[in-house]
């Protein structure tokens, strides 16, 4: 099967302008959770404007393991 991928690299600027949109969605001013959402979040603005239908992602494994504090 043959599949394809991309990589997007966003600059600090581009977290910066998205700070407002993450703490507004996540509801909160914690800094583990923008830390770890930004990237989340500009990922799925990129992935929404290529109107692609499905992603496959590796995240699960604090889930899985119960890595939260």
């Amino acid at each position: 099967m043959r599949t394809v991928h991309d990589e997007y690299t966003f600059k600090p600027t581009e977290c910066l302008d998205a700070l407002a949109d993450v703490t507004y969605h996540l509801e909160t001013f914690g800094l583990a959770y923008i830390r770890a959402s930004t990237p989340k979040h500009l990922m799925a603005r990129r992935i929404r404007a290529s109107r692609v239908n499905m992603i496959l992602s590796g995240e699960g494994a604090d889930e899985i393991f119960g890595g939260y504090l």
